[in-house]
């Protein structure tokens, strides 16, 4: 039955904390009292105004478990919940009464004040208004609701946008500078009002509030306490703000925008006349009198591009053409525009906007100064060097035709051969044709480009989001290489980049399968490599004290540099797991198998999941987004609505994957938790294979996942724990001035790009806390894996806790690495032709070597000045650069040749044009490219 209005007290709608929850005891029960007080409901207002009221049982928090057995029915095993009838609808019926008796206190009041005081206040004088310069406003403190009315005094009366602008571009740099993560929008999240009164300006701001509870999402002690009272948790670490917290906050501020809305409205008619007398008196005038670009706010170093370039252009307009000059920045620009955009482009915009783009004669002359070139196999060591000067930084981590290179006289495009991993560079000079020729007949072609990026690791935090990656070398290559090949290259990385006081913190690659050993060779990853010795001789190794009782770390304690296996090749490699004709995935009993996604497609609306059939079986298997689209939210809730356990499985622990090293947003501690649940469950889940007996081993393979994912996961959350150890706090600054934008791909997702990693520190987090969240991560692994009951398989052998399973894998996957006996140490890496390598995959190398030598043998004096002699029908050669004569100064880059019996002087590049019979295209599809480069010759 409702509850009687004239049974409420008459001050009930004042009713707050005890009182309140002494009421509703009093009134309803001791269950619904708790449903009230848990939620931090302690006033009248906030009780009627939350939407509803047992929503918060939704969300699977320990501190309510109890409460929610105590006034639901809960079913255990789908995790659903019905709020007893009685309970519900007392809480409705008083939430009702309430709401009605506020309507009639409310129409009561109406009836005996003809006018509220509160809008009478707001219409009367300006005297209560607080004051606040434009030179001000960059040192906003907070972002509030309030409506703060400011006032902009010049000699110059300028029009009401030119301030708006300003005032605009003070709080975008203010948000840049402060924030990083928050960025603010006029007429979004904030309104700009401006009054034009006789000799001065008057304006208003009024600002929208952004989420007052995201500061939440950081994982900072100074907030942890309040977190814990405001919010509720779950077992994934993620929280919900209590509902009566956030409903009194809410009702605050909005109290706070409409107790200034009359004088908004007063405000808005002002501006309206005043925008358009200014306008109208500013007709006709040119652009130079309206912007003023000496006036810049001290407090903020590095101006916004557009300033720059539209206050060299100003100056430009007043200089004659021969005398136009551009700022360094400028050049920049144009730089990047002409190789993003080509020549054409850069020249139709320079010449019809004059004054804003220098001439290609100086914009060479800029990039010469630079002096970026790039030549192939050659590392740029020293140029390293000064790029990570420039952004102070000291810590850095490793990321098909033949055509004449002019610069350097050598032909580029065939594979060089590799000395201990190296490359070698400038291989292919000549200056004989025929040794050309020699070389297209019996040289592979490069159908591959290898590029070597560094990835700076800055101490001080600028205000780019991501650091910039260079380019260290970049050379062609047939892709026949060992996994020795690629370690030599690394070491020798590693000690280039020592001896310039570049720290190599470490390398990532793909699931490449000669990456991966080198990385297993480099941590000594279950890989038995006697004579495989990276630490001997070296002071500058990483080295973390490991707990004794860390029989789950399979990492050794002393590490030359530290390797990962790139996030997405990762992601990609263990979802095409379900495409294999030969896997069969099982955990336990329960099937893995692609088909359940394509019953999803059959049986459900596609709203429901927003697949395709391409999203389940790609044709292009590095598919990225197909990975995101199947691993949604929407899709595992299907999955498990539908009951197919183990494929919902399979694709929750993907998604941990994706948030453990690929989403960019992720917190540090965040990815400690999903990577080691996702280890754990592996563990469990290959365990149970593993002492299954009636399996043979080749069923056992194909019911997990590779052995090189499954392993490459370990590597990754073992080096971000080894990191997190090692890691201390850094100090943020701002010194970059004058940053360019570069347009975003479309392939890019939109709410990853621009998202800042916010700078944890974890310099406060003890080996005590990194612990605990394992062993939570362990539990969570458990209770998931236990959907199958591998634990209680694991508890017949005795594997059913973290050190004893622990120690069983290591000891299985030791026992089953290779012994390798190839010699690696790391010191006197200079001489390099001291270094075996005993890869069976190097002896296409050692065949470069000798056909090499053959043709060195022959380019003797004698064979240097013989002329190659070719017959044609033409008498001329229009379109090649084949001339009777040549100048001394650019004869190296040409051939001396014998045509018809007359002597002529060839292009290089003419020449390898002219021997090359098939032109190598790779398609821009990447599904066509890897088979096309395996033709290629």
């Amino acid at each position: 039955m409702p509850i009687d209005l004239s049974k409420l007290p008459d001050d009930v709608l004042s009713y707050t904390n005890d009182r309140l929850y002494t009421f509703i005891e009093e009134t309803l029960g001791l269950d619904e009292m708790m449903v009230i007080k848990i939620q931090s409901i302690n006033n009248v207002r906030a009780l009627m105004n939350v939407p509803d009221i047992m929503a918060f049982f939704s969300f699977n928090s320990k501190e309510i478990i109890a409460l929610k057995k105590r006034v639901c029915f809960v079913d255990e095993d789908n995790n659903l919940f019905l709020v007893k009838a009685g309970i519900k609808t007392n809480i409705e019926n008083l939430v009702s009464s309430l709401r009605k008796k506020k309507n009639k206190e409310t129409k009561r009041t109406k009836n005996h004040k003809p006018s509220s005081t509160s809008l009478q206040t707001s219409t009367q004088s300006n005297n209560d208004q607080s004051i606040l310069s434009t030179s001000n406003v960059s040192d906003l403190t907070s972002i509030n609701s309030q409506l703060t009315p400011l006032i902009s005094t010049t000699p110059k009366i300028n029009s009401p946008n030119y301030y708006i602008q300003k005032i605009c571009d003070n709080i975008d740099k203010y948000c840049v500078n402060t924030f990083r993560s928050i960025t603010l929008t006029n007429d979004v999240d904030y309104k700009i009002f401006m009054n034009m009164l006789n000799a001065s300006t008057d304006g208003t701001i009024t600002c929208g509030l952004p989420d007052v509870f995201s500061f939440f999402q950081l994982n900072c002690k100074e907030t942890a306490d309040l977190k814990k009272k405001a919010c509720f948790f779950d077992d994934d670490m993620k929280f919900m703000v209590r509902p009566g917290i956030k409903s009194n906050i809410e009702e605050f501020i909005d109290l706070l925008k409409r107790h200034f809305e009359v004088k908004l409205i007063k405000n808005n008619i002002i501006l309206s006349n005043a925008t358009m007398s200014t306008e109208h008196n500013n007709i006709g005038q040119c652009a130079c009198g309206l912007t003023n670009f000496d006036i810049e706010n001290d407090r903020y170093e590095s101006k916004p591009f557009i300033n720059i370039f539209l206050n060299n252009l100003l100056k430009n307009i007043k200089r004659p053409k021969n005398n136009f000059q551009f700022n360094d920045i400028i050049k920049k620009f144009a730089s990047v525009l002409k190789i993003l955009a080509g020549n054409n482009a850069y020249e139709f915009i320079r010449i019809n906007l004059p004054g804003t783009f220098p001439s290609n004669t100086t914009l060479e002359n800029y990039d010469g100064n630079i002096n970026f070139e790039l030549k192939e196999c050659e590392f740029r060591f020293d140029m390293l060097k000064d790029y990570l000067k420039s952004i102070k930084s000291d810590y850095v981590f490793s990321l098909a035709s033949v055509s004449y290179d002019t610069v350097n006289d050598c032909f580029i495009g065939f594979t060089s051969p590799l000395n201990n991993g190296l490359p070698a560079s400038n291989r292919f000079k000549t200056n004989n044709y025929n040794e050309l020729e020699q070389w297209f007949e019996s040289i592979d072609k490069s159908t591959l480009v290898n590029v070597h990026l560094i990835e700076p690791l800055l101490t001080d935090i600028s205000s780019l989001v991501h650091s910039r990656p260079y380019i260290l070398s970049g050379y062609g290559t047939n892709n026949k290489h060992s996994a020795y090949d690629t370690l030599h290259r690394w070491i020798y990385v590693y000690n280039q980049c020592k001896q310039r006081n570049i720290n190599v913190v470490g390398f990532s690659t793909d699931c490449d399968s000669r990456y991966f050993k080198t990385m297993r060779l480099a941590l000594g990853f279950f890989s038995r490599a006697p004579n495989v010795d990276l630490l001997t001789g070296n002071n500058d190794v990483f080295v973390i004290d490991i707990p004794s009782n860390w029989k789950f770390f399979f990492m050794r304690p002393q590490q030359l540099f530290f390797c990962m296996q790139d996030g997405t090749h990762l992601v990609t490699k263990i979802r095409n797991r379900l495409l294999s004709d030969i896997a069969n995935l099982y955990i336990n009993d329960d099937h893995i198998d692609i088909n359940h996604l394509l019953e999803l497609i059959e049986n459900h609306p596609k709203l429901d999941h927003n697949l395709v059939q391409s999203d389940i079986i790609p044709h292009d298997k590095q598919n990225y987004n197909s990975c995101l689209k199947i691993t949604s939210d929407d899709v595992l809730n299907l999955l498990r609505q539908t009951n197919h356990k183990a494929t919902y499985i399979y694709l929750y622990l993907l998604k941990l994957i994706i948030l453990a090293y690929v989403k960019s947003d992720t917190e540090i501690l965040t990815r400690l938790y999903f990577g080691w649940v996702v280890a754990f469950a592996y563990r469990i889940w290959w365990s149970s294979i593993r002492i299954n007996r009636n399996l043979s081993q080749t069923e056992k393979d194909n019911s997990f996942i590779t052995r090189a994912a499954w392993l490459s996961a370990e590597i990754n959350i073992h080096t971000l724990t080894f990191i997190i150890i090692l890691m201390k706090s850094t100090e943020e600054s701002n010194n970059e001035e004058h940053s360019l934008k570069f347009p975003r791909h479309n392939k890019h997702p939109r709410d990853e790009s621009d998202v800042p990693v916010y700078a944890q520190n974890v310099s406060a987090v003890t080996i005590k806390d990194i612990e605990e969240i394992i062993m939570k991560a362990y539990q969570k692994a458990e209770s998931i894996m236990n959907n199958f009951e591998l634990i209680k398989i694991l508890k017949e052998s005795n594997l059913d806790d973290v050190y004893k399973l622990s120690s069983f894998i290591f000891h299985e996957l030791n026992k089953k690495s290779p012994v390798d006996h190839s010699v690696i140490n790391n010191y006197d890496y200079d001489n390099y032709d001291s270094l075996d390598d005993d890869d069976e995959d190097n002896v296409t190398n050692k065949s470069y070597d000798v056909a090499l030598a053959e043709c060195d043998e022959d380019s003797s004096d004698e064979h240097e000045e013989e002329v190659c002699d070719l017959e044609t029908s033409k008498q001329t050669f229009r379109g090649m650069k084949i001339y009777s004569n040549m100048k001394s100064t650019k004869i190296n880059n040409y051939f001396k040749i014998r045509i018809n019996d007359k002597y002529y002087y060839m292009h290089k590049q003419t020449a390898a044009r002219l021997l090359t019979i098939n032109k190598n295209h790779l398609s821009s599809d990447r599904r066509f490219r890897v088979k096309q480069t395996s033709r290629q010759r």
